[in-house]
């Protein structure tokens, strides 16, 4: 089986997983709507989950793969706006690098700095983040065999990958949980 049509058959198989359990939910909750709506968003942050294991499966797979001399060719800190509980709004601070690499005789333009995304609470976080990666600099790419236009420059810290694998998993727990004694103990 190539690479290819196992990821999709991962990728179909995790699908079918939110599906099912998500039937599981509507059918048990049958005329009770108080319980659909936490079934439904047990759903979406399983889909979350779901696509941030596919990150981290990425991520992991990329400390394996060959490198290759890269060229950075623009650096930026991009921010976000995070809804916050206080009166001020909160921003999340985001490394932006564009890099372009030569694998057999072809030039290849990147832009990923890491599979998971690192975000920043602060400019001055996110601004000492960056200095490594100045403009004109050579650089090592990691980059797919399979397909060299898939590529990055860092990987992440194990112990940040599990904190926020940790999280997610233990969110969706509790509310599972939380969901299904709702449907035990409420008429």
């Amino acid at each position: 089986v190539s690479n290819k049509s196992r990821r999709l058959q991962i990728c179909l198989v995790l699908i079918f997983s939110v599906v099912f359990i998500s039937a599981i939910i509507f059918v048990a909750c049958q005329e009770r709507f108080v319980f659909i709506l936490p079934g439904l968003w047990f759903l979406v942050t399983s889909f979350v989950t779901i696509m941030l294991f596919c990150q981290v499966y990425c991520e992991l797979r990329s400390r394996r793969w060959p490198m290759a001399v890269g060229l950075i060719r623009r650096v930026g800190i991009v921010s976000s706006y995070m809804p916050s509980d206080g009166n001020s709004p909160s921003f999340a601070y985001t490394i932006v690098v564009e890099y372009n690499y030569i694998v057999a005789d072809k030039q290849y333009k990147g832009t990923r700095v890491s599979f998971v995304n690192k975000d920043y609470a602060s400019w001055k976080e996110a601004d000492v983040a960056r200095r490594p990666f100045m403009q004109d600099k050579k650089i090592n790419v990691y980059y797919c065999p399979l397909i060299p236009s898939l590529s990055c420059i860092t990987h992440l810290k194990l112990s940040d990958i599990m904190i926020t694998v940790s999280v997610m998993v233990g969110f969706n727990a509790v509310l599972l949980i939380v969901t299904l004694l709702a449907f035990y103990y409420l008429p």
